[in-house]
């Protein structure tokens, strides 16, 4: 798609899958670097040096004229973060779970994957912004993580609503960027022995 045409496409359905936006190398590089972390450079300092330098990467035009266009005005990178996601991630993530994120409605997700979900398997699934309405109103979509489900097919039926999620295949350097407030979405846990690997910007307007 064109520049115009991606701009459309995320302004009408608030998702978009951004490809090779970092090279594969760089993704390997950046994973190398978090798990040679020692203890004189600790995880939190590692995971600070590759977000600063991934923020490098990701201005991209593509990126620049769909949040533009979606904002209508300035926008800054609001909060960052270098998660990994690991197999037995349903015990102790409630990312896993179907939600919402809290906050102004016109806030942002840019998640950068740095492993193909072809090998891990932890996909990102999304559900589109009418069904997440109709969810949302009732009551489906709690805020508390407890609350939170693993499964929301039999709900969607009975709203008599379609139950197919929202996905994408995502080589290594792909990025997802969507609206975490607006479409409810979870993270599958990766295959056993698995990580995945995936750099968050949240993205809001700087007015």
């Amino acid at each position: 798609m064109s520049l115009c045409e991606d701009s459309k496409f995320f302004n009408e359905n608030l998702y978009i899958k951004i490809d090779k936006l970092i090279s594969p190398e760089i993704c390997n590089e950046l994973i190398e670097k978090y798990e040679q972390f020692s203890f004189d450079n600790s995880i939190e300092v590692t995971s600070k040096k590759i977000i600063d330098e991934c923020s490098d990467l990701i201005s991209t035009k593509e990126i620049n004229s769909i949040l533009s266009k979606y904002f209508k005005s300035n926008y800054k990178i609001f909060w960052s973060s270098f998660d990994v996601v690991k197999s037995n991630a349903l015990e102790d993530n409630y990312s896993t779970l179907w939600h919402l994120d809290g906050g102004s409605p016109k806030t942002l997700k840019l998640f950068i994957y740095l492993n193909p979900v072809s090998i891990h398997g932890g996909n990102t699934l999304i559900i589109d912004e009418y069904r997440t309405k109709v969810l949302r109103n009732a009551d489906a979509l709690p805020i508390e993580h407890k609350k939170r489900k693993l499964d929301l097919s039999s709900t969607l039926e009975k709203l008599k609503l379609d139950t197919i999620t929202i996905s994408y295949n995502y080589e290594a350097g792909c990025a997802l960027l969507f609206s975490p407030l607006l479409l409810a979405h979870r993270c599958l846990p990766p295959k056993n022995n698995q990580k995945r690997y995936t750099i968050c910007f949240t993205i809001v307007s700087a007015n």
